[in-house]
């Protein structure tokens, strides 16, 4: 059934350890390289980030993010998951940042 979701977190860069490609550090990470989202990872731009979300009351469409000094990305998104999904509302925030 679908409904609105909104959620809060951060998306904390996964370290690629020497030597390692892209698809070996997905696979540490547990995450499929091929898709765009798994429940606790996500890659946009070619960046593997883990998501640390918590969900909250669902209403209006937000879609903020902020970088950290770290690399990791806090965000803040609400959607209607009947017409996007996390990776798009994501995808959003992140392409937003100032």
């Amino acid at each position: 059934m679908s409904d609105n979701e909104r959620l809060q977190g951060k998306l904390v860069p996964v370290r690629q350890m020497q030597g390692e490609s892209f698809v070996e550090m997905c696979q540490r990470a547990k995450t499929n390289p091929f898709a765009d989202l798994e429940e606790t990872h996500l890659i946009i731009e070619d960046k593997l980030y883990k998501i640390e979300a918590e969900k909250l009351d669902p209403y209006d469409e937000i879609t903020l993010a902020h970088k950290n000094i770290d690399g990791s990305i806090n965000f803040f998104v609400q959607f209607y998951n009947g017409s996007g999904d996390l990776s798009e509302a994501l995808e959003t925030a992140v392409k937003g940042m100032k």
